[in-house]
């Protein structure tokens, strides 16, 4: 008798039934993600400003979403969290390095439902909380937005005098996700446009100069005489740009129809007698409208600039008398423009 044994292979299939990420609600905004957009921006520093990582030289909130940016059927504790892009690491404060050595960024979110605004610490994550349902939906508020400070963090700078100085480019720069860390996760974005920053010399004059002429007799403006004596002066500037440049000018109240000299008030009141003239430092008469000049360029930081000027005190031209004895005064304003 002959057997035959047949064999029966079975094979079970097992299938896993994995959840579901989170998906776009049909319900939410649009366009998703939302860009959040920062704008050309200038921000002006005075070079005395002093470092801080806790003190900003700018702050500026972005506006509000304007709409909800929301996702349905996300997993209990399915991740969600901000994130950087673009920029290098984090250091003291959560301030990000910018392309300016010495100027750092912090960028901070605000949920838009009252809680203020993150530390600034990026990347954060989480797990979502549906209390214990297996399924829930995640929404980005209507009302949320970002905040950037900028921080003045070494104190000089090191700026280019000849160029912008670009602290940022643009680009995009946060976002928050969900389900995973990527841009294509984002429910959010923070796009930056140019920001540049411009330094303010910060600048200390001696104060006010006086030239004492001493006793002058009138013998001593006959035949064209003159009285000369040193009016120097110095402006000291602190400067991100390394070098500065000033130009100094001169004007009075009581100039000559010409502005080539000062007229000169005696003790009686009158100033038809005397006159000063000012010379620069070559020995160049200076005009007493302020539309000539002297400059002195590439002066070093925190060093000063010192302009060695004469005043001669001499009589009027076509004078015919001696002014009245006693005290006489002449007056003037320097002017000092700093590059």
């Amino acid at each position: 008798m002959n057997y035959r044994i047949g064999l029966l292979s079975v094979w079970l299939l097992f299938t896993a039934s994995a959840g579901a990420n989170c998906s776009l609600s049909p319900e939410s905004g649009q366009p998703a993600p939302h860009i959040f957009e920062v704008p050309d921006m200038t921000i002006n520093v005075d070079a005395d400003q002093a470092a801080s990582t806790t003190s900003p030289i700018k702050r500026y909130d972005t506006d509000v979403a304007g709409y909800k940016v929301g996702y349905i059927d996300c997993n209990n504790g399915e991740l969600y969290g901000k994130s950087s892009i673009n920029l290098t690491a984090q250091g003291a404060g959560y301030l990000f390095p910018t392309n300016i050595p010495g100027v750092s960024l912090k960028i901070m979110w605000n949920n838009g439902q009252g809680g203020g605004y993150s530390t600034g610490q990026l990347p954060t994550v989480g797990n979502m909380d549906f209390h214990g349902s297996p399924l829930g939906s995640w929404v980005y508020d209507d009302k949320s937005l970002y905040r950037i400070e900028v921080y003045k963090t070494a104190e000089t700078l090191n700026l280019n005098s000849q160029g912008a100085n670009i602290v940022i480019t643009p680009n995009n720069y946060a976002y928050n996700w969900v389900t995973s860390d990527s841009i294509s996760n984002a429910a959010q974005i923070l796009h930056f446009n140019t920001i540049q920053i411009v330094s303010t010399p910060s600048c200390t004059f001696e104060g006010s100069k006086t030239v004492d002429f001493g006793t002058v007799t009138g013998d001593m403006l006959n035949a064209s005489a003159e009285v000369e004596k040193p009016l120097d002066f110095a402006i000291t500037c602190r400067t991100d740009y390394g070098t500065y440049s000033t130009t100094a000018s001169i004007s009075s109240d009581s100039a000559s129809t010409d502005n080539s000299y000062i007229k000169v008030k005696d003790s009686s009141g009158a100033s038809d007698a005397l006159a000063i003239r000012i010379k620069d430092g070559t020995g160049k008469d200076m005009l007493l409208d302020a539309s000539s000049g002297e400059t002195i360029s590439s002066t070093v930081s925190a060093l000063p600039a010192q302009f060695k000027w004469k005043a001669t005190l001499m009589s009027q031209p076509g004078a015919t008398k001696h002014p009245a004895e006693g005290t006489f005064v002449a007056h003037a304003e320097i002017l000092l423009q700093v590059k």
